[in-house]
């Protein structure tokens, strides 16, 4: 239960590292604001004694906030987590709102974070995935068909929309292509709505995938591939690279300003938050009815928004003049 995150400061050569057991789902509100606010966020509470950061398994968000370096290297949030043009449209505000930082999305999770301190993966990677096995459809839920695969031999093009692994790694060269029914081309598809694609050119022998969301240890997967002979791509969250060599595979993208409008209408909902435990409430509830139990874990590290609220709401005025085309 949470949403755990680590938080890091680095300024004047100290580096401090912060966790909060709720904040991970709503780092896209809280670093909106600037490096000042974000800083002051993460100090709300003591850092913690030196030691590992959280893990792959456990960290489902963290901000890097390097004033000496002018960088914010970070992951998390809700949708923006999934929906790259959101996403996009996120980090193109944020750049505005942190002028002269050099603002950054962790493709690689926890990884990159752990990477940029200088510390070693094995401190963050619980394990390095292996291939998919077999991938399959969805009949009942087409929408959960989300992962685009094609492949190029000779002059042919081939596609299948199937359901993303549970786990991060690429296809295992003995079940790909998938054994389900093909989709045909031309072919448009939401690209908020599709959680990654693989192309694989077997004249060229090169595989190459993308993925929405972030991905913990991807230098290690593409390392063990299990593709001999192969060049692995890795196009990040480069929907446009896949499109580009699969002429009737169209990504289409919702208007910006819409995106930018809707994010800012969120980070409004956020803009006064207050530290909650859900896991005390649930607690005194429980106890209420008769049942015995105990919280694991510092579910106690949560924080609320800091700052001036009104200063946030001209930032949100301020972005909203510049990125969308309301008044």
């Amino acid at each position: 239960m949470g949403q755990r995150a680590n938080l890091v400061v680095i300024e004047n050569g100290a580096t401090d590292v912060y966790y909060d057991h709720w904040c991970a789902n709503r780092l896209d509100t809280e670093l909106l604001w600037g490096p000042d606010y974000a800083a002051a966020f993460a100090r709300q509470r003591k850092s913690v004694p030196p030691g590992p950061l959280l893990d792959d398994v456990w960290c489902e968000g963290a901000a890097l906030i390097d004033f000496d370096r002018k960088r914010l290297l970070w992951f998390g949030g809700e949708d923006v987590v999934w929906d790259v043009p959101r996403r996009r449209a996120l980090l193109a505000m944020q750049r505005a709102v942190w002028r002269g930082w050099n603002v950054q999305w962790a493709h690689g999770g926890i990884a990159d974070v752990a990477v940029a301190l200088g510390r070693p993966l094995a401190e963050v990677l619980t394990s390095i995935p292996t291939g998919w096995g077999e991938l399959g459809q969805s009949a009942g839920w087409p929408e959960d068909n989300s992962l685009v695969c094609t492949v190029l031999s000779g002059s042919s093009m081939r596609c299948w929309l199937v359901c993303p692994p549970v786990d991060a790694g690429l296809p295992d060269p003995d079940r790909f292509p998938p054994k389900v029914p093909e989709a045909t081309l031309p072919i448009e598809l939401n690209a908020g709505d599709v959680t990654g694609g693989v192309h694989l050119d077997v004249d060229r022998k090169i595989l190459s995938f993308w993925w929405a969301s972030y991905d913990p240890g991807i230098g290690q997967i593409v390392e063990g591939a299990g593709w001999p002979g192969h060049r692995i791509v890795w196009w990040r969250d480069r929907f446009e690279m896949h499109a580009a060599l699969v002429p009737n595979l169209v990504f289409s993208v919702r208007d910006e300003s819409l995106l930018c409008s809707e994010l800012l209408l969120h980070a409004g909902r956020f803009i006064n938050y207050q530290a909650t435990d859900p896991a005390q409430a649930t607690m005194a509830a429980l106890t209420k009815r008769g049942f015995e139990g105990e919280i694991v874990g510092p579910t106690f590290e949560t924080r609320g928004s800091v700052g001036d609220a009104t200063k946030r709401d001209r930032t949100l005025a301020d972005l909203r003049g510049r990125f969308t085309n309301s008044s």
